[in-house]
């Protein structure tokens, strides 16, 4: 469970890769299900807090935390600047990483457009 990864007596670095990627993975399970948003957020937050200590703010990791915490704030209804720029910062992270005509840039076009049509509508 995230919570063994967090025990300080397992041994492994509070600050690590293992352990964002542990929040990570338990946040977008949330998310998928409809699950408790208020927790996958603070574990995507969790996530994207760790990556941006330990990575480059251009490493795919990064930009995949963003992608998650944007998309778990735009499902809570929550579509002001902060969701929008983590959509942003997302998509120029998979441009700077794999060119105009990547798949997660694609992926990443969609999600924006996604967001601007919650927003047209609300």
């Amino acid at each position: 469970t995230y919570g063994n990864l967090r025990d300080k007596k397992n041994g492994i670095d509070q600050e690590s890769e293992v352990v964002a990627m542990g929040a990570y993975n338990l946040a977008d399970v949330i998310c998928q299900q409809k699950g408790d948003l208020i927790k996958a957020e603070e574990l995507a937050r969790e996530s994207l807090r760790i990556r941006t200590l330990i990575y480059d703010s251009n490493h795919n990791t990064v930009d995949l935390s963003c992608d998650l915490l944007a998309r778990i704030l735009s499902a809570q209804g929550k579509l002001g600047d902060e969701t929008k720029g983590l959509y942003e910062r997302s998509l120029a992270i998979s441009i700077r990483n794999e060119g105009p005509d990547g798949l997660n840039v694609a992926s990443g076009n969609y999600s924006i457009g996604e967001f601007y049509e919650k927003l047209a509508i609300k």
